[in-house]
């Protein structure tokens, strides 16, 4: 960075190119992060708006479902992107199989967290949760 009289930084501007063989190219990579962008920022919102449905049973539950809106009010980072926990607070989907008869549930080992839980699996980046759950559960079952 090339500094001004006045102690200010003043950014550098990159010099052009000089093969603009592969120019296309570039504005096609450029358009297609474009639509990945637009697409998670509109899953950002798709699943603030779920989770804004969500019915709290609780003071903690009311405590959680604020602390998830803050947290996609806050970020587009929502998609585990490295195992086992890039970013820190990442998208799950979760279903629940009930047993009509008695109302048990299944849960599941999770044999790297050490914990029983639905079944579920991680959002893919643009995925649509309900999608991540039908992908999981011939997975999971």
């Amino acid at each position: 960075m090339a500094m001004t009289s006045d102690a200010e930084p003043k950014t550098k501007r990159p010099s052009a190119p000089k093969n603009l063989a592969n120019h296309h190219v570039a504005n096609e990579n450029i358009a297609g992060a474009s639509l990945r962008i637009d697409r998670v920022t509109t899953m950002v919102a798709e699943v603030a708006v779920l989770v804004e449905r969500l019915a709290p049973f609780d003071r903690l539950e009311i405590a959680h479902r604020a602390d998830a809106l803050s947290w996609l009010g806050s970020t587009t980072d929502i998609y585990r992107r490295i195992p086992p926990r890039t970013p820190p607070k990442h998208l799950v989907a979760y279903f629940v199989l009930q047993d009509a008869s008695d109302g048990s549930v299944l849960l599941v080992h999770h044999r790297k967290g050490g914990l029983w839980l639905p079944t579920g699996g991680h959002v893919e980046v643009g995925e649509d949760p309900a999608d991540t759950v039908r992908r999981e559960a011939p997975e999971e079952l």
